[in-house]
C-alpha cells in the first residue's frame, strides 16, 4: 500500500502543473458551454418563440432587393439564381451586379430576366487597379441600384436552403433590429479532409461570431447571408470609412454591428449553402485571408476572446505532456492520471458541445477528424494570416 501511495503522491512541481493544467481546463470548459453551445440555446428560445407566434409574415410586408455580386461565376449562377428568383415571397427583386466577368454571366442574367421580371443586372467594368478591392464598389452600385426597402446579401456560389429564405431573414427585421446576421454553412457531409476541414473551419467562425451576437457583443457576420434596411447602410455612408482598406467591406460590418442593432437568425430555412466544388477551394481561402489581414482593424473584444480559447486547446495539451514526462522520469502518476481525467472529461464536453452545434448549422459530424482539426485551424489561421492577397482569379469579387 505505501508502494502504491508513493507513485500517486504530488510533489509542488506536480501540483503547480495541475493547477495551470486545471485553469486551462476551466477555459475550454467555459468557451465550449457558455460560447459555442450559445447559438444552440439560443435557437431553442427562437423556436418557441416562433411556435406561439401566430404571424406568418411580418406587418407589414418589407420589400427586398436581394443583392449578388459575381464575378466569372456563370456556372453558379444558373444553379442558384433560379433557386433565389423562385422563392415564397410577394415582394422581391435580385440584382447581379456583374463584377467585370468574361465568361456568359450576362448572357445568364438577360435569358433568367425574360423569365423572371424581378430579375436586373448592372456591370462594374474590368480593370487592372485592385489596390484596394473590387467588392465594396460593386455592392455600393448594387445598393444604389436597389428599389426595396431591405437588402439581403448572398453570393453566386450561395443556395437557398428553402423557399423560404427571404421570408425567414426579412421575419426577424425591424426598425429597433436593422441588421439581421444569417448562416452559410460549406457542406452538411464533407467527404475529402479539405471540404471537412473547411466545413469545421467555418462551423468555428460562425460559432463565434454568432455567440458574439447573442451576448450584443458582435464583431462580425457574413455578407453571404445578410439582411439589413437600406436606409441604415446609407445613414453610415456605406462604405465610405473603410475605402482604404482592402477587404473593408469585413471592416464596415465590424464598425457598424451593435448588440442594439442587431439580430441573428437560426431557423434552418434562413441558411444558405455555398455550392463551390473541391477545385474551388481557393475561394473559400480568399475569404480567409482576407478576414484574417482585416480583423487587425477589428473595435471590440471579440478577436482576442477567442484568441485566447485558441491558444488553450495548446496549452492544455503542452501542460499534459509535461506532466506524462516527469511522471515518467520520477515514477509518480498520481498528477498524470488526474490529468488525463480531466483530459477525457474536457474532450467529451467539446464533442458534445462542437456536435450539436453542427447538426444544427449543418455542418456534418465531428468525431474521430476533430482532435486533427482542432489543433489544425488555429495553425491554418496563422498561415492565412500571413499570406499575401494577390489577383488572379476571381468569384463574388474575391480576388487573388
Amino acid at each position: 500500500m505505501d508502494i502504491i501511495s508513493a507513485y500517486l503522491d504530488f510533489d509542488t512541481v506536480d501540483l503547480v502543473l495541475l493547477g495551470v493544467f486545471a485553469l486551462f481546463f476551466l477555459v475550454e470548459v467555459f468557451f465550449y458551454l457558455c460560447y459555442y453551445k450559445a447559438p444552440l440555446r439560443f435557437r431553442r428560445k427562437q423556436a418557441a418563440m416562433e411556435s406561439s407566434s401566430k404571424e406568418a409574415w411580418p406587418l407589414p410586408l418589407p420589400s427586398v432587393s436581394v443583392l449578388i455580386v459575381s464575378s466569372n461565376a456563370a456556372h453558379h449562377l444558373q444553379r442558384c439564381l433560379p433557386l433565389i428568383l423562385e422563392q415564397d415571397y410577394p415582394n422581391f427583386e435580385v440584382i447581379v451586379v456583374n463584377d467585370g466577368s468574361t465568361d456568359e454571366t450576362e448572357d445568364i442574367v438577360n435569358r433568367l430576366h425574360s423569365q423572371y421580371s424581378n430579375l436586373y443586372g448592372t456591370y462594374l467594368p474590368k480593370t487592372s487597379d485592385n489596390i484596394f478591392g473590387r467588392k465594396k464598389l460593386a455592392m455600393t452600385i448594387g445598393a444604389k441600384a436597389a428599389k426595396n426597402d431591405v437588402i439581403l446579401s448572398t453570393e453566386a456560389f450561395c443556395e437557398p436552403a428553402s423557399s423560404k429564405w427571404i421570408a425567414t431573414m426579412v421575419r426577424q427585421i425591424s426598425s429597433e433590429k436593422p441588421i439581421v446576421a444569417g448562416h452559410c454553412y460549406f457542406s452538411d457531409k464533407p467527404r475529402s479532409f479539405a471540404s471537412r476541414l473547411i466545413a469545421f473551419d467555418n462551423l468555428m467562425y460562425a460559432l463565434q461570431y454568432m455567440s458574439m451576437i447573442i451576448k450584443q457583443k458582435p464583431f462580425s457576420a457574413t455578407f453571404r447571408n445578410l439582411a439589413i434596411l437600406k436606409k441604415v447602410f446609407f445613414e453610415h455612408k456605406g462604405f465610405a470609412s473603410v475605402l482604404n482598406h482592402q477587404h473593408g467591406e469585413e471592416l464596415f460590418l465590424n464598425q457598424i454591428l451593435s448588440g442594439e442593432n442587431t439580430t441573428l437568425c437560426l431557423h434552418p430555412d434562413s441558411f444558405v449553402k455555398s455550392v463551390f466544388e473541391d477545385s474551388e477551394n481557393y475561394i473559400w481561402k480568399e475569404y480567409k485571408i482576407a478576414y484574417q489581414q482585416i480583423k487587425k482593424h477589428f473595435k471590440g473584444v471579440g478577436t482576442w476572446i477567442f484568441s485566447m480559447e485558441s491558444f488553450s486547446r495548446y496549452a492544455i495539451l503542452i501542460v499534459w505532456g509535461v506532466l506524462l514526462a516527469k511522471s515518467i522520469i520520477d515514477f509518480r502518476f498520481g498528477a498524470i492520471i488526474l490529468a488525463s481525467i480531466l483530459s477525457v472529461l474536457v474532450v467529451i464536453i467539446q464533442l458534445v458541445a462542437i456536435n450539436k452545434s453542427s447538426k444544427l448549422l449543418k455542418s456534418g459530424k465531428f468525431y474521430f477528424s476533430w482532435p486533427i482539426l482542432n489543433l489544425i485551424q488555429p495553425i491554418r489561421n496563422l498561415y492565412f494570416k500571413s499570406k499575401k492577397n494577390r489577383s488572379r482569379k476571381a468569384i463574388g469579387s474575391i480576388q487573388y
